[in-house]
């Protein structure tokens, strides 16, 4: 991929969303395009289309972090970083971006740390919710109240941080065999 002058990486990840692309490189470089007017580019409030690839970055403080992979929703996306941690930024209703609770603010127009998430492997956005599988095989998720979110009956209300599903559910693989334990 060539992109402002970029020749010394190429695209890894490529993750499509309702109105957006991303593309991941090999030195954990994003790149994105397309039109948001929810946050879905992760480029701030002033840019919500754009036909050119733009980088997103994600920072910690002022230091660039590299991006694992990245899932799109239908009005949010979530980033696993290659250091482990996740970053969620779009529409902020019903806790989906998993960042705690957020009254004021309904869009998040660039990336945030989603807290209490070390060592995340893995990442999926849906259409109101989010879910995560860590390194350690733990799964978690948040967003919007229904079945989908695998916590049972004890959820009455939308879930703004990330929680274990099924009260502990862990994913393990041992001999080319994938097995769920709760």
């Amino acid at each position: 991929m060539q992109t402002g002058g970029l020749t010394d990486q190429f695209a890894t990840k490529l993750s499509l969303g309702p109105s957006s692309t991303y593309v991941v490189t090999s030195k954990g470089t994003c790149f994105v395009m397309g039109s948001s007017k929810d946050g879905l580019l992760g480029l701030g409030p002033t840019i919500t289309k754009t036909l050119e690839p733009k980088e997103l970055k994600i920072k910690d403080g002022n230091a660039k972090l590299p991006i694992q992979s990245i899932s799109v929703g239908a009005r949010h996306a979530v980033a696993v970083m290659q250091n482990g941690t996740a970053y969620s930024w779009g529409v902020n209703t019903n806790g989906r971006l998993g960042v705690g609770e957020s009254d004021k603010v309904q869009i998040e127009w660039a990336p945030l740390l989603l807290p209490q998430t070390e060592g995340v492997a893995l990442a999926c956005a849906g259409l109101d919710c989010t879910a995560l599988v860590t390194h350690g095989g733990l799964v978690m998720s948040c967003g919007r109240q229904s079945g989908r979110l695998g916590h049972g009956g004890e959820v009455r209300a939308d879930v703004s941080l990330p929680k274990p599903m099924f009260g502990g559910l862990q994913l393990w693989r041992r001999n080319g065999h994938s097995c769920a334990q709760g």
